[in-house]
């Protein structure tokens, strides 16, 4: 954590009446500050008009893990540490947003890398590292395409969640299958890979190119495992369950675990 105004002064110096006074004044001018700053850096965090993935610092949310705005995020990030892979050291983050799932993991040890495309958001989770003095999770503001995607940093692990989408809006649905197939090449390990589908969300159902996924929750499942993560080499793909979103688009979103075989 930053220094505070407490450790400014020296242990064992006798205070009088006025130096406790200034003390005291000078704790509370610090404290308000601090409260000022850290507002601050949740408004940095803000996604559109509303906040759906909480604050990125996992303990200072805990409030948030059970109720409120962001409890699926906490959720979904505990799921993700459930199914972690053994001995993995270094993770991608492809899409990281404001930072919590990187963040959340680099406080649990791992090396983390984001990559993000809003300048916004990695100035703010930049902000969040230097806040708190985190040392082992750095962010780049750079977007994933077909011309980069074979060329990120490797990992043992990777996460994309819910990102897939936006390359089939930006590029072509078969754009989009060779980005994701070009991060694969690039990740030892395992992949966790979330996606909506075209039943429940109907924002990406509306794109061009985007296959309609089929007319039951399970059929949009089998579908994904088949049709996108059943198309990349050497993979073994799993499926985890349904994440409820904190995203007004949608109810629930398809989270599997990709192995490396």
């Amino acid at each position: 954590m930053p220094p505070t105004v407490k450790d400014a002064f020296i242990p064992g110096v006798k205070k009088n009446f006025l130096t406790r006074a200034i003390f005291f004044l000078a704790c509370v001018v610090d404290a308000f500050f601090r409260a000022l700053r850290f507002a601050g850096l949740k408004v940095i965090h803000r996604v559109g008009e509303f906040s759906s993935i909480p604050f990125p610092v996992v303990g200072d949310g805990k409030s948030d893990a059970q109720t409120g705005k962001g409890r699926h995020a906490h959720r979904k990030l505990d799921v993700i540490l459930s199914h972690m892979p053994a001995d993995v050291h270094r993770i991608v983050d492809i899409g990281s947003n404001n930072g919590f799932y990187a963040i959340g993991l680099a406080q649990r040890g791992y090396s983390v890398l984001g990559y993000e495309p809003v300048a916004r958001f990695v100035s703010g989770a930049n902000r969040i590292l230097e806040w708190y003095g985190i040392q082992n999770v750095s962010f780049f503001q750079q977007g994933i395409d077909r011309e980069n995607a074979g060329h990120l940093f490797a990992s043992d692990v990777t996460l994309v969640l819910s990102v897939f989408h936006n390359w089939v809006r930006l590029d072509s649905w078969d754009g989009a299958i060779d980005i994701l197939s070009g991060i694969w090449g690039n990740t030892r390990r395992a992949m966790f890979f979330e996606l909506a589908d075209t039943l429940d969300n109907r924002f990406i159902a509306s794109f061009p190119t985007m296959p309609d996924m089929g007319g039951t929750t399970a059929e949009c499942t089998a579908f994904i495992k088949e049709q996108i993560l059943g198309r990349l080499e050497g993979a073994r793909v799993e499926f985890i369950d349904m994440m409820p979103t904190d995203y007004i688009n949608g109810s629930a979103r398809h989270l599997f675990i990709v192995h490396r075989i």
